[in-house]
């Protein structure tokens, strides 16, 4: 993947929603190697597009803009092994 290369802040495109469309966000990278023998990858993003929560759900855009915009952010977790490159944990969380 070349998220474990990036530095710097990018755009991405994710479904936050199954059958919904996909919604761009902002993301940057922090790269940990606290330990010896594994390395941390966290990703951040947020959503950066004038979306509301209900085009979010529906999957439809609204001709209108919206009242209240859609905060949201996502994060990824990989821990992954020096020496092998293999992952062997990852965790997703939306806020």
């Amino acid at each position: 993947m070349e998220w474990f290369h990036k530095t710097g802040n990018w755009s991405e495109d994710f479904c936050f929603v199954q059958n919904s469309f996909p919604v761009k966000c902002r993301m940057n990278a922090e790269y940990h190697h606290a330990e010896p023998e594994t390395a941390e990858t966290l990703l951040k993003g947020y959503i950066e597009e004038p979306l509301s929560l209900r085009e979010i759900l529906r999957g439809v855009w609204f001709t209108e803009k919206p009242e209240e915009q859609a905060d949201g952010e996502i994060e990824f977790r990989y821990r992954t092994d020096k020496k092998t490159k293999k992952c062997f944990r990852q965790r997703l969380s939306l806020f």
